[in-house]
């Protein structure tokens, strides 16, 4: 595996919890995983997007029911 950087994938990630995308961020994770370990694509793809999402609700911009609905699904992620 190469340490290729993520942050490509970063945006449609966020994007795909935000918008409760299931399928499209287990792929884009899955495409993650492909290119870099499964630390670093935790610590290059799946933090920051929840860090932005953090954010974003601190704006107003999205819902924390949003947020809380995407932190679950990473961690069922990040388990398997």
């Amino acid at each position: 595996m190469n340490s290729q950087s993520l942050t490509d994938l970063i945006t449609p990630f966020r994007e795909s919890l935000e918008s409760l995308d299931r399928i499209r961020a287990e792929s884009l994770f899955a495409e993650a995983l492909s290119r870099v370990s499964p630390i670093a694509a935790v610590e290059q793809v799946i933090v920051p997007a929840l860090e932005q999402m953090g954010n974003a609700w601190h704006d107003g911009s999205v819902a924390l029911s949003q947020v809380y609905m995407g932190g679950r699904f990473c961690e069922e992620l990040v388990e398997r």
